[in-house]
């Protein structure tokens, strides 16, 4: 499924894709001679009908109640890039029809729900929580996840404290829905 990165959509040029690479990874996938050899290849079409079907298959088991979580061991794309796989699946969900809650949800409240982790999860006191503070909300738009709040020489700008208080708006959010499901 490299025919992805021979398309060279928006996103293969945004920094936090391109900052996640490995030089060599990065060589190759700016070498023509290997994207022409990608976008040639015979079997590209069978490879988009089959994530077009994984895409619609997704929406209908979510829709109809199964327990979608988040995460594979392989990415979410041919060659795992290690930061950027777990945006690119965030980015597949809601091309599915997955509101970007619902990602969201999938990658942290029903992740830990389906492994049996009941002290992590949900951002609640007394849980463990793994969070990065963001400079824009990412229910607005999936490229939000990668938009981390910069601090300077250890101190928080007040983007940061802004920041902070989207992810107590999206706790609260991802509370109410989870209540609702």
């Amino acid at each position: 499924m490299s025919y992805i990165y021979a398309e060279q959509p928006e996103w293969t040029k945004e920094s936090f894709f391109q900052n996640a690479l490995q030089p060599a990874l990065r060589d190759q996938l700016g070498n023509p001679t290997y994207l022409q050899k990608a976008q040639r290849n015979p079997r590209v079409p069978i490879f988009k009908k089959a994530v077009a079907i994984n895409k619609e298959n997704l929406k209908k088991l979510y829709d109809a109640g199964v327990k979608v979580s988040f995460g594979t061991d392989s990415g979410a794309i041919p060659l795992p890039i290690a930061g950027f796989a777990e945006h690119r699946e965030l980015q597949l969900m809601v091309e599915s029809g997955l509101s970007p809650l619902q990602a969201l949800e999938c990658a942290t409240a029903r992740a830990a729900a389906l492994l049996g982790l009941t002290d992590r999860g949900i951002l609640e006191p007394g849980k463990l929580a793994d969070f990065v503070v963001l400079t824009a909300n990412p229910l607005d738009d999936r490229k939000d996840c990668c938009r981390l709040a910069p601090g300077k020489e250890g101190k928080w700008s007040h983007r940061v404290f802004l920041a902070m208080k989207i992810v107590r708006i999206l706790a609260r959010n991802m509370r109410v829905a989870s209540h609702k499901a």
